[in-house]
This record gives C-alpha cells, structure tokens and sequence, in this order.
C-alpha cells in the first residue's frame, strides 16, 4: 500500500521557487509537483520554474504522513495558502 502527503503550495514571487527547492533537497524523501496533468520532480528548479505559472499546485511527499519529518512540514508553512488543506492519500 502506497501513502502520499499532498500539500498545495503558493508562491509569490520567483525567490520563493528557489527557497522552495533548496527546502526540499535538504529531505530525503522522493517529491513531486503537480498541475493538472503535469507532474515534474519537485527538487527541479527548472521543473518547479516551469510549473509555476499555475494556480493550483500540489506538493506529493511519497512517504507515510507519520514518517515524514516535521521539521519538513515547518519549513514549507510558508508555501502553504492559508485555509489549505492538507491530504493523505493511500494507493
């Protein structure tokens, strides 16, 4: 069984995309970004650059929500809309 953590995620301008990034290298867990029915590897700059000009983002974390790191979930708060909500979804 397979269990994801999806969060959405906004930025709001283009210095967040690289702090975005630099965030997530520092984790070991396997992420993407998606839009739509487009899906890039979140640890890509060019990627996430090429994903941004979407409204509705989503970040995947493929990882049991209870293993993923919380100083994870801290650090990308800020990334995170307000009133967002936040999945676990099991495959």
């Amino acid at each position: 069984m397979i269990t994801t953590l999806n969060l959405p995620i906004d930025f709001t301008d283009a210095a967040d995309v690289s702090t975005f990034v630099e965030t997530l290298i520092r984790y070991p867990y396997h992420m993407d970004m998606v839009s739509g029915r487009r899906i890039v590897d979140a640890k890509s700059l060019l990627g996430v650059i090429a994903l941004t000009q979407s409204r509705h983002l989503q970040l995947i974390i493929h990882e049991d929500p209870s293993e993923v790191d919380k100083n994870l979930l801290a650090d990308l708060q800020k990334f995170i809309p307000e009133n967002a909500t936040v999945s676990a979804l099991t495959a």
